[in-house]
């Protein structure tokens, strides 16, 4: 990709940044923000589109985020992450009883990686704007990919318009 090319798809992506802070800061209404960023599917559709080309021509290197969160999940899941994790919970659950003077009933319920697995042993994994769900090609996850507009058909985008929070 030439750098000219890089340059308009990167302002795609933060001219609508900025613009949604922008509405934002003038209305101080960020349900009316959303609602009016839903109704605008061109734009959504270009931001997409310049997300994913982004994704899979400049940032998809040695060392990409996609590699990374890869490397992380591993990592944690089957490398001692998750006992890391859950040994500094219980420590801290355990000193704020102490603290408050009850009784100490800490549960390690959710240290188990079958927890975190499907039915055929992979890690499940949900992926919020994911564009075009780059997670679906590694094997150890299973992916729920949703994203406002997606850059491709495998996902949902009626998930994420009608999304409470």
């Amino acid at each position: 990709m030439d750098k000219t090319e890089h340059l308009s798809l990167s302002n795609t992506i933060k001219d609508v940044h900025e613009k949604l802070r922008k509405s934002l800061h003038l209305t101080q209404d960020p349900n009316r923000v959303w609602q009016e960023h839903v109704k605008e599917e061109d734009l959504r559709k270009k931001y997409s589109q310049a997300m994913m080309k982004l994704a899979t021509e400049v940032w998809d290197g040695k060392d990409c985020r996609i590699d990374w969160s890869y490397k992380t999940c591993m990592d944690f899941f089957y490398h001692g992450g998750l006992e890391k994790f859950h040994a500094r919970e219980k420590k801290i659950k355990e000193f704020s009883t102490i603290k408050e003077g009850g009784k100490n009933e800490v549960s390690d319920d959710g240290m188990q990686i079958n927890n975190y697995l499907n039915m055929n042993g992979q890690l499940k994994l949900l992926d919020i704007g994911s564009c075009y769900n780059p997670f679906s090609k590694i094997s150890e996850f299973s992916c729920v990919a949703i994203d406002l507009t997606p850059a491709t058909k495998v996902l949902s985008e009626d998930l994420v318009v009608h999304l409470e929070i």
